[in-house]
């Protein structure tokens, strides 16, 4: 077994910060540095692929522990904060633990004490790995689909992970498993630096640190991004194992996954599916297109995937082409998930730009839908929290149906 990896940044106020604590974390074993910096709001404010699970603050020079650690506290709720301050006096720290602080070793650090506070930072965290109750909900990840090739599953998919990402910035992916030809980072207009081949390539280093190094950050999106391969030659190297190791590590770095997942019916299409906790089908009111549903769903439904968990998307709907949606729910049995309007222009925009539409066309119809759907999403997922273990598992096996 890997032993585990504590990530930890150090944040500094001082333009020139004593090398002293970097070094030795960086002589520490099972610990790694992921960033140093002496801008707190820049520090605050900047996406990041790779959580820390530990954030080491120095304070020498300050009377009174500042403001901004409060904001630290909540910005990232899952990593421990450790201060290191020459001042000592119990009015001080009283003070920082008013902001959330738990962690203090004084300056100058001693190894030592380094130590012993980064073996109570680990402690702390297999506690609240054991307190986690069975069945507890990780993340959730929502694969977009079309029923063809042309139905806009890559244009959903952007637009939903970035809403989402309003709502917890930082803590969504979006894959790119689009095939042949993924297109997410013309979506986000992204140079694609890593992608998917780097982790086909190296499977057998497969572990949390290096999946989370292919993701790039998208700054203005907060979210980040595991394209897909390359080149078409490339999509023969991915396969179900690679997949199901990928997934867990998500899960557990990420609140939502989106996955924008191509039309192709083959083994990775339907793993995907089974593994998602929900899929959005994405057709149009068109007969063609409902007759495919209509034998795509009876596939599906021979691959054990409950209705429930498939919620068929009108996309670019609108009325009186001599189709209703009736006609959809005739062939599932029940509602459709939602229905998304046809909003070309501000959509066309956003893509030709290479920027999400809540950037470029904040009010258009489809960002407001978008944004609605990502709400729900959200307030599903606490309500059935709130409600207990019982109800997160349940809600886990029949994920979200609105």
């Amino acid at each position: 077994m890997r032993p585990e990896i504590l990530n930890v940044s150090v944040l500094s106020e001082n333009r020139h910060p004593s090398p002293a604590i970097p070094e030795l974390l960086e002589s520490l074993p099972e610990v790694r540095v992921l960033e140093k910096e002496t801008d707190p709001r820049t520090f605050l404010a900047q996406p990041r692929a790779i959580l820390p699970d530990l954030v080491i603050v120095e304070l020498n020079g300050h009377a009174a522990p500042p403001d901004w650690l409060a904001e630290l506290t909540h910005r990232l709720p899952h990593a421990a904060v450790l201060v290191c301050s020459e001042r000592k006096e119990p009015e001080f720290l009283i003070q920082a633990m008013r902001l959330g602080i738990r962690e203090f070793v004084p300056s100058p650090v001693v190894r030592a004490e380094l130590e012993t506070a980064l073996e109570r930072v680990k402690a702390s965290r297999k506690q609240r790995a054991v307190a986690t109750p069975e069945g507890a909900l990780q993340g959730r990840i929502v694969a977009v689909t079309g029923i063809r090739g042309g139905m806009g599953a890559t244009a959903i998919a952007v637009n939903l992970a970035v809403a989402l990402a309003d709502l917890a910035p930082n803590r969504v992916a979006l894959v790119d498993l689009g095939r042949p030809f993924p297109d997410v980072c013309k979506f986000l207009d992204q140079q694609r630096n890593h992608s998917f081949l780097d982790l086909a390539q190296n499977k057998s280093q497969l572990d949390g640190a290096f999946v989370l190094k292919t993701l790039q950050p998208h700054q203005e999106a907060k979210l980040a991004v595991l394209h897909g391969c390359p080149e078409f030659r490339h999509t023969e190297l991915l396969d179900i194992g690679l997949l199901e190791k990928l997934w867990g590590i998500l899960r557990a770095s990420f609140e939502w996954i989106v996955v924008d997942l191509s039309h192709w019916v083959d083994p990775i299409y339907l793993s995907v599916l089974q593994e998602a906790d929900q899929v959005l089908l994405l057709t149009e009111l068109a007969i063609p297109d409902l007759q495919n549903l209509k034998k795509l769903w009876a596939l599906l439904q021979g691959q054990g995937l409950h209705k429930d968990k498939v919620g068929i998307v009108v996309n670019r709907y609108h009325k009186g082409n001599g189709l209703a949606l009736k006609d959809v729910e005739a062939i599932q049995q029940q509602p459709v998930f939602t229905t998304l309007p046809s909003d070309y222009a501000a959509l066309s925009e956003a893509i030709n730009y290479g920027a999400p539409l809540a950037t470029v066309a904040p009010r258009s119809k489809l960002c407001r839908s978008l944004q609605t759907m990502a709400s729900e999403l959200m307030a599903r997922v606490k309500s059935a929290a709130a409600e207990g273990p019982g109800a997160q598992a349940k809600a886990r096996r029949r994920f979200l149906f609105f």
